[in-house]
């Protein structure tokens, strides 16, 4: 079993999980409870997770997951909060680390993804990393201290890239 996708947003789970069961692609949910359990349950342990079972159909769920996400990108610029200098995506209009407003409440405007997401540079040949750590999404082996496998582009869970301490 491999986990697919996590997100604390309502709508979005429900949605990819639809998306993967219409392919044949069977799923679980896990931390449907545990969400609601805030601030008691941090969110890091609560958020929702959906996972496939069948471990031989992961190419075809990430590919799945992909055009999910890829059905619009925002417009816009990275922005820097003015209160505690963190930097933020286009669509977000207050800053993730402390919650101030963005400094211009633009609207942001979203577009339908006209072309498919542009592929790795192949002209680079990627390798596994002997004795590195596994992807959790692909099982390669990656340099340690990598946010994105190299070979699918799955984000790393944030203690393999960034370590506490």
């Amino acid at each position: 079993m491999k986990k697919i996708f996590s997100s604390p947003i309502v709508g979005e789970i429900p949605r990819l999980r639809n998306m993967l069961e219409n392919a044949g692609i069977a799923c679980l949910l896990r931390n449907e409870v545990t969400a609601g359990l805030s601030p008691d349950v941090p969110m890091t342990e609560g958020t929702p997770e959906l996972w496939i079972q069948d471990d031989d159909r992961l190419a075809e769920a990430l590919q799945i997951k992909a055009d999910f996400q890829s059905s619009a990108v925002p417009v816009g610029e990275d922005w820097q909060c003015q209160k505690c200098g963190e930097i933020s995506e286009p669509q977000f209009t207050s800053c993730w680390k402390c919650g101030a407003l963005r400094a211009e409440q633009i609207p942001v405007k979203w577009i339908p993804r006209d072309v498919p997401v542009p592929q790795p540079d192949t002209g680079q040949s990627v390798a596994e990393v002997e004795g590195g750590t596994p992807c959790v999404a692909c099982g390669k082996r990656i340099a340690e201290r990598t946010k994105y496998c190299p070979f699918c582009g799955w984000t790393q869970p944030r203690e393999f890239y960034d370590p506490p301490g």
